[in-house]
């Protein structure tokens, strides 16, 4: 059961909240953030994985929260984790040493994160104006189903699938029209071609008072 637009009943965007400033992303001798330092500033966790010895360097260079330019060299003998202790407002660019020279090139990835090491989480979008199909289930205002909740409604919504993104389980789903947020709370994808290919995906979601 696809979704065309014209059948669509709503139409919704999707953002995720992840810690991640860039996804673990092979090792070039160049790379770039994906996604933006929460407000406020934060440390950077970098983390090598799959070298052959995960030896080399990571420069990240950005600004501080005055403005100024900050620069910060991190130093790994063998695959593993390091944080900077120097406090970034963004960052303009990353540059690696060693690193893509390994046999194994070993991945990179970037974290934002507290002075604690806590994972900084950040609300991105990840589809924008997607058409759905939009069905509430139960009763408005139903018991939460987890107990010490707010609850308000629950709802299934069918989604295309894509090939760009697939939708996840703590996903915030937005109805464009009536600004209502939606937590997406179970994702199954509904097959066809005896089970073979995913056609669309079903969710189902809660909404919560604010």
């Amino acid at each position: 059961m696809a979704i065309p637009s014209g059948l669509a009943t709503h139409w919704f965007t999707f953002s995720r909240r992840t810690a991640y400033l860039m996804a673990a992303t092979t090792a070039t001798a160049s790379m770039t953030a994906t996604y933006s330092i929460p407000e406020g500033g934060s440390y950077v966790e970098v983390s090598i994985a799959g070298g052959t010895t995960g030896s080399g360097t990571v420069t990240i260079t950005g600004t501080d929260n005055a403005g100024a330019v900050v620069s910060q060299t991190l130093t790994f003998t063998a695959n593993g984790t390091e944080v900077s202790t120097t406090k970034f407002a963004t960052i303009t660019g990353i540059a690696t040493t060693g690193l893509a020279a390994e046999a194994a090139v070993p991945t990179v990835s970037l974290q934002s994160v507290s002075a604690d090491g806590t994972p900084n989480l950040v609300r991105v979008v990840v589809a924008s104006s997607r058409p759905v199909w939009f069905s509430f289930s139960g009763q408005p205002n139903y018991p939460a189903i987890n107990q010490g909740t707010h609850e308000m409604d629950a709802a299934y919504v069918r989604i295309d699938r894509e090939e760009v993104w697939t939708p996840q389980a703590n996903d915030i789903a937005t109805d464009i029209q009536t600004n209502d947020q939606w937590l997406v709370r179970a994702v199954r994808d509904v097959r066809i071609g005896f089970g073979m290919r995913t056609e669309h995906y079903l969710l189902r979601a809660t909404r919560y008072t604010t």
